[in-house]
C-alpha cells in the first residue's frame, strides 16, 4: 500500500519546492529500455540506452522503479500484477528481468518521470504533466481571493490532496426550521442542534504519475464532529496532450503553465465551487430531504451500500456501530455514519474513498436512495 504523509501548507510547499529541482522527464523509444538486476541491491533497474549514429547500443544511466512505476511496468509488458510481483523478488530477480525484457514493447515511445534518481511513472509520451507545484501556487491565488483556508494536505508517490474551506460559506442546520424549511420534529428526530453547521469548501487532487485525473471536487466539513463529505465531481481532466520530443526534458519547460485553456478551467471551478448561493442552495435541496427519509432496517441498508460501493467488510460494523450511537435512523444518519467511519479511516485514500461515498448518497434522489436499501 502506498501511503501519504499529511503535512501543513508550509511544508508541502517546500517539499514541492524541492521535487521541482529534483525531477525530470524522459522520453525514449522502448527499444532503448531495458531492464538490468543490480548486484549488490537485487533489485530491477531500468537500463535507459543511448544509440551511436551506427545504431549501436550503448548502456546509459539506471534507475531503479518505486512500487507505482512497477505496476505501470507490469500493465506495459501484459504481465498480471500478483504474478508480476511474486517474480519481483530477490529470489526471482533474474526471472523478472528476462520477463521485462522479453515482453517490452519496442515499436512505441515512453516518458520516464524521475525523481530523486528513482524513476515513478512508466507513461506516454502523450502524458500532460499538471505539476504540482504551478498547480497549488495557481489554487493558492484563488483560494485568497475567496478568504479560504487550507483544512488539510496530502502527499504521497502517486497523488497530491488539497482540501480548502470557507469559514463563511456555512449554513446552521436549526436555521432552517427557522424558514419551514424543514419541521422542528425532523431536527429532533435527526438530533440536530443549534451548532450543527455546514462549511464548504473543495477537494483538488493531482497525479504526476498517471494514477488519476485531475479533480476538483465540493468539499463539506460539519463541523460539530469534523466529520467531511466530498460531493460529485466537478472538473476531472485527463492527462493527455501532444507527443513530447525524445530525450530529456527540461524541468522547467516541461512543468511550465503549457495550456492555458486548463488552467482557465481550474479557476472557473473553483469560483463555482466557492459560491455561497451555489452551497446554500445544495444544502437545502440536497441536505434537508433527507433528514426526512427513515431506514426501517439499517443492517439490510448498510450490507446494501457496502455492496453497491464494493466497501471492505471492515467497514460493516464501524458503520452500524456508529449508526447506533447517533440513533438516527434515516438517509441523512446513514450518510453521517459513512463519514464518521472515514474521519477513523488510517489511510487517507480509504477516507477519500467513503467521503465520496457519503457525497454520492447526499446528492441521490430519495428513490434512489430507496432502491439500494431496500433491495
Amino acid at each position: 500500500m502506498i501511503t501519504s504523509t499529511k503535512m501543513d501548507l508550509g511544508a508541502l510547499n517546500a517539499e514541492l519546492e524541492r521535487q521541482k529541482l529534483s525531477k525530470k522527464d524522459i522520453v525514449v523509444e522502448s527499444r532503448l529500455l531495458k531492464a538490468t538486476v543490480c548486484p549488490t541491491q537485487k533489485i530491477i533497474k531500468l537500463d535507459v540506452r543511448t544509440i551511436d549514429d551506427e545504431g549501436t547500443q550503448h548502456n546509459g544511466t539506471l534507475y531503479p522503479l518505486n512500487e507505482w512505476a512497477h505496476g505501470q511496468l507490469a500493465t506495459k509488458i501484459g504481465c498480471p500484477k500478483n504474478f508480476y510481483d511474486k517474480c519481483n523478488t530477490e529470489e526471482h530477480i533474474d526471472l523478472m528481468m528476462q520477463i521485462i525484457n522479453e515482453f517490452i514493447e519496442t515499436k512505441d515511445r515512453r516518458m520516464l518521470r524521475i525523481l530523486d534518481g528513482v524513476c515513478r511513472a512508466v507513461v506516454s509520451d502523450r502524458y500532460k504533466c499538471l505539476d504540482n507545484y504551478e498547480l497549488l501556487g495557481m489554487a493558492m491565488e484563488q483560494f485568497q481571493r475567496h478568504n479560504a483556508v487550507i483544512h488539510r494536505c496530502d502527499l504521497s508517490e502517486t497523488y497530491m490532496h488539497v482540501k480548502a474551506i470557507i469559514p463563511e460559506m456555512s449554513v446552521d442546520l436549526v436555521d432552517f426550521e427557522k424558514t419551514r424549511m424543514i419541521s422542528k420534529d425532523i431536527l429532533t428526530k435527526n438530533r440536530i442542534q443549534k451548532g450543527d453547521i455546514l462549511q464548504g469548501g473543495l477537494l483538488m487532487s493531482n497525479s504526476e504519475v498517471g494514477a488519476s485525473r485531475f479533480l476538483v471536487e465540493p468539499f463539506v466539513l460539519k463541523l460539530s464532529c469534523n466529520n467531511g463529505m466530498v460531493g460529485m465531481s466537478k472538473l476531472a481532466r485527463v492527462h493527455l496532450g501532444a507527443k513530447h520530443e525524445l530525450g530529456e526534458i527540461m524541468s522547467d519547460r516541461t512543468l511550465a503553465l503549457e495550456d492555458e485553456t486548463t488552467w482557465s478551467q481550474v479557476r472557473d471551478v473553483i469560483d463555482a465551487t466557492f459560491d455561497k448561493d451555489i452551497f446554500a442552495h445544495w444544502v437545502e435541496t440536497k441536505v434537508m430531504g433527507k433528514m426526512n427519509e427513515a431506514i426501517q432496517n439499517p443492517t439490510e441498508a448498510i450490507g446494501n451500500v457496502i455492496s453497491k460501493y464494493k466497501l471492505q467488510e471492515w467497514t460493516r460494523e464501524q458503520l452500524m456501530n456508529s449508526m447506533i450511537k447517533a440513533q438516527e435512523n434515516t438517509q441523512w444518519g446513514l450518510i453521517n455514519a459513512v463519514t464518521d467511519v472515514a474521519k477513523n479511516c488510517d489511510y487517507y485514500d480509504g477516507q477519500l474513498e467513503l467521503e465520496r461515498v457519503g457525497g454520492n448518497l447526499t446528492d441521490m434522489t430519495v428513490e434512489q436512495f430507496n432502491s439500494i436499501i431496500r433491495q
